[in-house]
């Protein structure tokens, strides 16, 4: 399916059955986008590492896209001891491509959330980092930085308009018909690339839960099936790897033990009903709980979250055909025009939470790359089920791995090649819905990317995502 744009409607034009199948394909189509596989982004909780006095507490890479204007962000700070602070910096286009541009710096604990007017940026990939530091002499007391994965928001012009209510001899308007038009185009405008699913490896011989992923979702009711894939390598058989939703509310946690053995785990969870609001933000949180302080591996491949069943309020219409009557609501007839505004209705309100923000959201990309807590690097690989039909990168050494375990090399990243590389994903053999990866050409066993024992440079992926 994909979306065709419909004619303008015009008070005496006779309809043909095109007319009406361009509609009602439509529908199906952005019904399938507003139940589509949505990654969890990922986010990064950050304390210091021995007496370093500067640290990255999440870096990554944004691509700005015309009428995505306003940047969100999300950070908290939590010091151990305020008399001896770290300051937490947000930037916008760290490096300088454009214009460095600090979203808020703060050395309190609390939180700093807030917008940057990106108007004035032309359109193009920047990068968005923030950063820990602290003096020299307050190297004995810690802190934690919890960090959300920054997005834009639809800034555009087109908007949603509430359909007519069609009933058996009503006369038939334009502006009915191009009521359901403007909705469709609305639909298209709104409709938001696919950042990569991000994985991460992490070990540990360190006391405690390990940290496997955190991230945050935007709550809908209908959006409550959660699909992962983990591996746990652990020293005791007794270790489980968990899911939390809701992680930040300690009272009214949701949990489930999704890995008992030494091996991968991929399946889907059903987040239970917690009382969750739709549209408002909620941490997820995968980690590894060790039965003891044993040296332990953990992976989260992928975190994706959709619908657990066909929505109720969607009525897949009938195809139109020649002479045929759908003027009107009669009942049990699925080709009447009432279901044009029933299902745009359905659409709006799983494609914008309900309307709390406009659908499209554009997130930054996280650099799956950490610099762990034992000295060493940990890293990652991105992850997409397949949707768009262009892929935007950043990468050096990578290469894509098709379903079937066969690779296509991706080119490597240089000043020649602008901002980003792009792949037309229908050029290789890559069904619309199957699952793909991107990965160092020299790690194509993930464990492995927790053992460097220094910075990797010449293998990089720093941005991914399908448009």
């Amino acid at each position: 399916m994909e979306y065709t744009q419909p004619i303008t409607f015009a008070t005496g034009q006779v309809l043909g059955r095109i007319h009406l199948d361009v509609l009602r394909d439509n529908d199906d189509y952005f019904n399938s986008i507003a139940d589509r596989y949505i990654p969890v982004p990922a986010g990064q909780v950050t304390a210091w590492e021995s007496d370093t006095v500067s640290r990255v507490a999440w870096d990554g890479w944004h691509l700005k896209r015309s009428d995505m204007d306003t940047l969100y962000y999300y950070a908290e700070l939590d010091n151990d001891d305020g008399g001896h602070p770290t300051t937490l910096t947000g930037y916008y286009d760290y490096n300088d491509d454009f214009s460095q541009t600090t979203m808020f710096t703060r050395n309190t604990d609390g939180t700093s959330s807030g917008t940057v007017d990106l108007s004035s940026f032309p359109n193009g990939l920047y990068r968005v980092m923030f950063t820990m530091g602290r003096a020299g002499g307050d190297t004995g007391y810690d802190a934690t930085a919890t960090i959300r994965a920054p997005y834009t928001i639809y800034t555009g012009s087109e908007s949603y308009t509430v359909g007519d209510t069609i009933t058996d001899g009503n006369a038939s308007a334009a502006t009915t018909f191009n009521k359901w038009r403007s909705n469709d185009v609305y639909f298209n405008d709104i409709t938001p690339a696919q950042v990569a699913s991000v994985g991460m490896t992490t070990e540990t011989t360190l006391d405690g839960t390990l940290e496997l992923f955190n991230g945050w979702d935007k709550w809908h009711p209908d959006h409550a099936r959660l699909y992962y894939r983990v591996y746990m390598h652990a020293g005791n058989a007794n270790d489980r790897i968990r899911i939390y939703y809701d992680a930040d509310d300690i009272d009214g946690i949701q949990t489930t033990a999704i890995a008992t053995s030494q091996s991968w785990t991929e399946s889907h969870w059903d987040i239970p009903d917690g009382g969750f609001t739709k549209g408002n933000w909620y941490r997820v949180r995968v980690v590894l709980d060790p039965d003891t302080n044993a040296w332990r591996l953990g992976i989260c491949d992928y975190l994706f979250i959709t619908a657990a069943s066909l929505d109720a309020s969607y009525t897949v219409m009938d195809p139109f055909t020649v002479g045929q009557f759908v003027y009107g609501d009669t009942v049990g007839q699925d080709t009447r025009l009432q279901l044009l505004t029933d299902n745009d209705a359905a659409i709006y309100d799983r494609l914008t939470w309900g309307a709390a923000n406009p659908g499209r959201m554009d997130f930054a990309c996280f650099e799956p790359e950490f610099h762990g807590y034992n000295g060493g690097w940990w890293y990652g690989n991105y992850r997409f089920q397949r949707r768009g039909d262009t892929l935007y990168y950043r990468t050096l050494g990578a290469e894509l791995v098709l379903p079937d375990g066969s690779t296509e090399g991706l080119e490597d990243h240089n000043g020649s090649s602008g901002d980003y590389n792009t792949l037309n994903l229908d050029s290789i053999n890559l069904p619309k819905g199957a699952m793909y990866e991107i990965r160092r050409v020299s790690y194509p066993v993930y464990w492995d990317l927790s053992t460097p024992g220094s910075q990797l440079t010449d293998e990089v992926l720093e941005f991914a995502m399908e448009i």
